[in-house]
């Protein structure tokens, strides 16, 4: 990476900028083409900021390019019953290559204008977001060449995933000057956001040629699906700090936001969703607020409360037999007090929190024969406990630890989704009451240590590590796939329950060392010493028409890396 400043004008005008190029190594192999090392990637990225520091106005324009590009996926093939490696213990398998790109342009222009008795801020943003996703899903699609069309063999599949998105962002705000009792904050907010998505499943034989005639033509394309959308929202806010007294204080926050989506589900050819457009809408009003009493038990001691409302915009969905035309949004309401303190020298820092969230209406994916679409979830909650602590031992040695206790779960049965299969329904709920929320560990932590030190010939260094640990997590909620009879769901024919997979805890050791001068440094890093194995998500790989389970696809955490960093200053 490279940076720059250069003063344009002495005390008034100057522009930063920088490029980077980071080259990430591979570290999974491909038992079906026998590649090695396939997930490699690179980020390139460049930044310019032009920043005129007036005498009332203060202006900042600021443009961000970045592309990443990664050759595959990360993913190895586990068992299903006993979760050891198939093949090697970073080997995956994989019929279609599996590349991912995207491109970002951010443009920002931020404006402060000193009025006196307050400041006004205008902020506007403009970003541009090209992406393409390929995946691998001849275990999910390739079984229709045998299956449904009587080939002789399953086939090989892949769906292809592009996603441009035009995104403008204008905020306005009003804000007081700092220091008094009473000091406040109100403004304007819009954005609007225009996306397309196109996915393109494909079909071929084993080897990776196409079907053979003339199931090509009619079978090659299992789905083209084009997905304009639009967003639109304006919202205005307002927030409000009130000090009582040198202890005492209460922040207060109100916002009233209106969205409006438009949505188009074009399909144009293939046999996974039926063909046609299918657009829909919706509108929706929103209030969320915020309310943060604090009071000093000491100087250096805080004690706080908050209380405050969130939510994820809901909008139209896909269209498919069982799906709901569009889905709420999702609430949530969170509760926090806690404590900040440090010494007054600062040797000890302590942070700790305790807290609950309750959602409503969670929005989770729900499919069916390797398609789907997104339901209300129904409620769940997330309580726990936060530390975050620093104590500084010595001058030289520094230690610190941070830690979280979660207990998370699903309050009630998710809603159904009813699928029409002709002479029976099928009643799917992805989620049932008192499962665990998914990927959240009960318990989480990091110790860190470093020591610093002084050389007589000048040299200035640190040695240090951090010892991190992520507990059990599963990897989804329980779901129930209930056969009954037609408009009748208390009449249960069959019924199946699949449950989440479950992924161990680890331990990771990450170390460091670096020395240097005023204008140089070196540093040396080994992340993973150990090499410990671990997974950070995992998912089953099942045919779409059997549902037969294959193998389980994991994303394994990083394993033992080594390197070494050099930064010069001039």
């Amino acid at each position: 990476r490279f940076g720059a400043s250069v003063p344009l004008k002495e005390d008034r005008l100057g522009l930063r900028m920088s490029v980077a190029r980071n080259g990430l190594p591979g570290y999974t192999d491909n038992a079906i083409d026998g590649r090695r090392d396939i997930n490699d990637s690179e980020q390139i990225g460049g930044r310019a900021a032009l920043s005129w520091d007036g005498d009332m106005v203060d202006v900042d324009l600021g443009v961000l390019h970045q592309r990443i590009d990664a050759s595959d996926r990360a993913v190895v093939a586990l068992e299903p019953d006993t979760y050891a490696p198939l093949g090697g213990e970073f080997e995956g398998r994989n019929w279609q290559r599996q590349p991912f790109s995207k491109e970002l342009t951010l443009t920002s222009l931020s404006v402060n204008w000193d009025l006196g008795w307050a400041d006004l801020v205008s902020a506007t943003g403009w970003s541009k977001t090209k992406t393409l996703d390929q995946i691998d899903t001849t275990v999910q699609f390739g079984e229709v060449a045998d299956l449904l069309l009587g080939l002789p063999e399953p086939g090989s599949s892949n769906v292809r995933y592009t996603f441009d998105l035009d995104k403008i962002t204008q905020e306005f705000r009003f804000s007081s000057k700092t220091g008094g009792r009473f000091e406040w904050m109100a403004g304007v907010f819009y954005t609007k956001e225009d996306a397309q998505q196109n996915q393109v499943a494909w079909l071929g034989q084993r080897d990776g040629s196409p079907l053979p005639a003339p199931f090509d033509a009619a079978f090659g394309t299992l789905a083209v699906i084009g997905l304009p959308s639009t967003y639109e929202e304006v919202a205005l806010f307002a927030n409000a700090s009130w000090r009582f007294g040198e202890r005492f204080k209460i922040d207060a926050g109100l916002r009233q936001a209106r969205n409006d989506q438009w949505f188009s589900q074009n399909v144009s050819e293939g046999i996974l969703a039926p063909i046609g457009d299918a657009p829909g809408e919706s509108t929706e009003d929103v209030f969320t607020w915020s309310l943060s009493p604090q009071f000093k038990l000491a100087e250096d001691t805080m004690l706080y409360a908050r209380v405050a409302t969130g939510y994820q915009p809901g909008g139209p969905n896909v269209a498919l037999p069982g799906i709901p035309p569009s889905v709420d949004s999702s609430m949530l309401a969170s509760y926090e007090l806690g404590l900040k303190s440090q010494t007054a020298d600062r040797r000890v820092q302590v942070d700790v929190s305790a807290f609950r969230i309750e959602w409503d209406d969670i929005q989770v994916a729900s499919s069916f024969n390797g398609i789907g679409g997104l339901v209300n979830g129904g409620e769940a909650s997330s309580e726990g406990l936060e530390l975050a602590s620093q104590f500084r031992a010595t001058e030289a040695l520094s230690l610190g630890i941070n830690a979280a206790y979660t207990k998370a779960r699903v309050k009630n049965d998710f809603e159904a989704t009813v699928i029409p299969q002709g002479a029976f329904d099928v009643v799917l709920n992805t989620g049932l009451a008192g499962d665990r929320m998914p990927y959240v560990p009960t318990l989480s932590w990091a110790a860190n240590a470093e020591y610093a030190f002084m050389t007589a010939q000048g040299l200035s260094g640190q040695v240090g590590g951090v010892l991190r640990f992520t507990g059990e997590r599963l990897s989804d909620t329980t779901e129930r796939q209930r056969v009954t009879a037609p408009g009748d769901p208390s009449t249960v024919l069959q019924e199946e329950v699949t449950a989440p997979l479950r992924l161990d805890s680890y331990r990771a050791l990450d170390l460091y060392a670096g020395i240097g001068r005023e204008r140089w440094e070196v540093r040396a890093y080994v992340s993973n010493v150990t090499g410990e194995g671990g997974y950070s998500s995992m998912t089953p790989a099942a045919g779409a028409l059997s549902g037969t389970l294959a193998y389980l696809a994991a994303v394994p955490i990083q394993p033992r890396t080594f390197g070494v960093e050099f930064d010069v200053r001039f």
